[in-house]
């Protein structure tokens, strides 16, 4: 009975000392740290999961990628530590060095720190501040991009430069204060910073790359400093809560799409310092409702004010001696495009847009609305014309046009009935596309040779597969059915062709017709030739023009 005891004490015993030596070893292996040497530095991860990098001198770039030697040495590590400590003395922080480290929220960075390199702390979405010192002259492209919890940043007034996409996509970046040490903004800077809603840019500021605050959506102020003398193409494109708007005398020229999307901006003032408005400058500013232009404006682009629906007048002043195609096309609400009686290039007729000699038309104002003839004067119909216009439900040519821009006619989605003249020699492709309601064109041109474009084995018509056209009038001069002429026209039910010799057909030019139920109408002294001429006889209804 006592060595059955004994034997049992015994096992007790070893069983709680082997319990006690494992929990030992456990505790002892969590409080443990992590360590190594980079370059002359050391650093070591605490067991309270702090990266503390400590020594005297620089720290090593490394590379940004799992799959290359030479990624900063804690990486593997990353989930041990959610705070970075480095100590006095470090004088760098190197490329790519907390990249990725998707745990990492706060980090405390010295006053011997200089430079901060390249993607540092890119895709540190647990990054919630972080204070820059005095010391630091230098910031690396995408330094902090994506580092969506970063609520607010102070850069020091050693900096002179904020490089390229630095603080890209810092979505909960509230405010930001630039200090008038700097002296250029890089492109993207603090692109789709949503969180950002007043931005002062100092007079110290001469340069800001393209797409700095792009699709900063929830920005609703901006000052620009009086130092810069050009807004790059898209600084502020898509910045769609933007109310007030300042652009200071210093600036001459506003580049491609600056304030495209910039749809909450209700007015609009250019400066006389202003030489060249850029295209798109502010296409689909949406709710501009009004425009004053400098006295020096001599260039407005391209589709600088396309799609600006809140629009209802506009007047070019008499310095503007280049206008863009397109730039007032879709302004939805537009009813009057007036010119400064002394311009020597553009003329207004009726709020319609033309150059001096009036040969040329430039924009229809979207929100007229009725049937309209074009002057016997024109000759060219530029691109995008009347895009928009919605409310057009007729138009004749004449026999004065020769040339129909692309797009010139897209998305007048009320426009019925087109009479194209005997002139025309050219249509671009896409000129009627979105006519969604044409359902009858008349034809006379004689001397055009392709109503589409063959690109790459695909075709693109002039009608643009229009789903509603039913019935297509052709001259009696036509002696060429050009290419691509019906080229979509799957609705078409009706063909009226008032020439007495069939004429040669161009390829693809009855592409996506259901010719055997297509009424083909013709001369009635013609019926019987029709019905065996190439291509034509194919038709499964020819019959004579009702008088």
């Amino acid at each position: 009975m006592y060595s059955i005891i004994g034997k049992y004490s015994a096992l007790l015993a070893m069983t709680v000392v082997t319990t006690f030596f494992l929990a030992s070893c456990e505790k002892e292996e969590l409080g443990t740290t992590t360590s190594g040497t980079t370059g002359v530095l050391t650093w070591n991860i605490t067991g309270d999961g702090t990266l503390i990098i400590s020594g005297t001198g620089e720290m090593p770039d490394y590379n940004l990628y799992n799959d290359y030697s030479d990624v900063a040495p804690w990486r593997e590590h990353q989930d041990s530590f959610s705070s970075v400590l480095i100590e006095d003395g470090v004088s760098s922080i190197g490329n790519n060095a907390f990249a990725t480290c998707y745990n990492l929220t706060s980090a405390t960075i010295p006053n011997s720190v200089i430079s901060i390199g390249n993607n540092a702390f890119l895709d540190c979405f647990g990054l919630t501040s972080i204070t820059i010192p005095n010391s630091v002259t230098s910031i690396g492209y995408s330094a902090f991009a994506n580092c969506i919890s970063l609520t607010s940043v102070t850069i020091p007034n050693s900096v002179t430069s904020i490089e390229n996409t630095v603080f890209a996509r810092c979505s909960g970046l509230t405010s930001v204060n630039i200090p008038n040490s700097v002296i250029s903004i890089g492109g993207g800077a603090f692109s789709n910073c949503s969180g950002l809603t007043e931005l002062i840019i100092p007079n110290s500021v001469t340069t800001i790359g393209s797409n700095a605050f792009q699709d900063c959506s929830g920005l609703t102020s901006v000052t620009i400093g009086n130092s810069i003398t050009s807004i790059d193409w898209r600084v502020f494109s898509g910045c769609s809560g933007l109310t007030a708007l300042t652009i200071p005398n210093s600036v001459i020229s506003i580049g491609w799409g600056a304030f495209y999307g910039c749809s909450s901006l209700t007015e609009l003032i250019i400066p006389n310092s202003v030489t060249t408005i850029g295209s798109n400058a502010f296409q689909d500013c949406s709710g501009l409702t009004s425009v004053t232009f400098g006295s020096s404006v001599t260039s407005i682009e391209w589709c600088a004010f396309y799609g600006c629906s809140g629009l209802s007048a506009i007047t070019i002043p008499q310095s503007v001696i280049s206008i863009g195609a397109g730039v007032f096309s879709h302004c939805s609400s537009l009813q009057s495009i007036n010119v400064d009686a002394n311009n020597p290039a553009y003329i207004s007729e009726d709020g319609i847009l033309f150059n001096k000699s009036k040969n040329t038309l430039i924009s229809y104002p979207a929100g007229k609305t009725g049937i309209y003839t074009i002057p016997a004067s024109v000759e060219i119909i530029m691109y995008s014309a009347f895009g928009g216009c919605s409310g057009l439900t007729e138009v004749i040519t004449g026999n004065s046009v020769t040339y129909i821009g692309s797009e010139a006619f897209q998305d007048c989605s009320g426009l019925t009935h087109v009479t194209i003249g005997n002139s025309v020699t050219n249509i671009e492709s896409t000129a009627f596309r979105g006519c969604s309601s044409l359902n009858t064109v008349n034809f006379n041109s004689v001397n055009i040779s392709s109503l589409g474009r063959l690109r790459d084995g695909r075709a693109s018509s002039v009608f643009a597969v229009n789903s509603v056209l039913t019935t297509f009038i052709i001259g009696s001069e036509i002696t060429i059915i050009p290419n691509l002429a019906f080229f979509g026209l799957s609705s078409l039910t009706e063909i009226i062709n008032h020439s007495t010799t069939p004429q040669a057909i161009g390829y693809n030019a009855f592409d996506c017709v259901n010719i055997t139920n297509c009424t083909l109408r013709v001369p009635s002294v013609s019926v019987s030739v029709y019905q065996a001429a190439e291509g034509w006889k194919d038709f499964g209804n020819i019959v004579a023009i009702e008088h």
